[in-house]
């Protein structure tokens, strides 16, 4: 019987957690790593590239506020759903 594999670390966790201590750089390359899954999002909710552009530059700032002002809690993934959760409430609000 084989010994289970470890676990392969979150590839955007340091970055998540880099963001939550300030560090903007690497909110950076965690935009860039996300933006297009959040992007797909938006457009499927606008069905308008030039406004779903909008969106994720809106939640660019409020999504790097939101990382730095706590530790975050949960993957990288999970953060990356919620940031799509709050985009959605916020392009329906």
């Amino acid at each position: 019987m084989e010994a289970a594999a470890e676990p392969q670390p979150d590839p955007l966790a340091a970055l998540l957690a880099a963001t939550a201590a300030g560090d903007r750089a690497a909110f950076r390359r965690l935009y860039d790593a996300t933006a297009p899954k959040l992007l797909g999002v938006a457009l499927r909710l606008l069905h308008h590239r030039a406004t779903a552009e909008d969106a994720l530059q809106d939640a660019d700032t409020s999504e790097q506020a939101a990382a730095a002002a706590s530790v975050p809690v949960g993957t990288a993934k999970a953060w990356v759903r919620r940031g799509a959760e709050r985009m959605r409430a916020r392009l329906y609000a």
